[in-house]
């Protein structure tokens, strides 16, 4: 009797760990999935990022202006702040995702301006990167306080 009971616990261990790896495997999937997002972004240039001081706080507002090219006009922009690393000073990531036009348009090349204000701690950032479905659309290095807004 005792023979058989540890033979069943010991089959029970033993199809335990055979299911791990395939939940492994399954998160592994997931994670490069999501980064493999669709970014509808053909081009982008003329990325800016400044930091001013709000008025009556210690804070700080970070502004990020740039320019993307789209294949149709009417695509809407949407800026999800990301993590801030742990460096002194630190990065920002700003992941941007587009939802297309709801109704019918000309399929052609449309620039369009994007632009988003977050209130941060924060005084100075040693990059800010702006990514699109895990690519990455502009790195802006060495961002400091504007002198103008002390």
């Amino acid at each position: 009797m005792n023979t058989v009971l540890s033979i069943l616990i010991s089959l029970l261990v033993l199809m335990s760990c055979k299911k791990e790896p395939q939940a492994i495997t399954e998160v592994i999937k997931m994670s490069e999935s999501e980064s493999n997002e669709h970014c509808p972004v053909l081009s982008s240039s003329d990325w800016v990022a400044s930091l001013s001081k709000q008025k009556g706080t210690s804070s700080y507002l970070l502004t990020v202006n740039g320019e993307v090219s789209m294949p149709t006009p009417g695509y809407s922009a949407e800026f999800i702040e990301g993590p801030t690393d742990r460096m002194n000073p630190p990065s920002m990531r700003l992941h941007v995702t587009f939802s297309e036009p709801k109704q019918m348009v000309i399929q052609v090349v449309s620039p369009k301006k994007i632009s988003h204000t977050i209130g941060t701690p924060i005084s100075t950032f040693r990059s800010v990167m702006v990514l699109c479905g895990g690519k990455l659309l502009a790195e802006i290095n060495n961002v400091t306080l504007d002198e103008n807004t002390i």
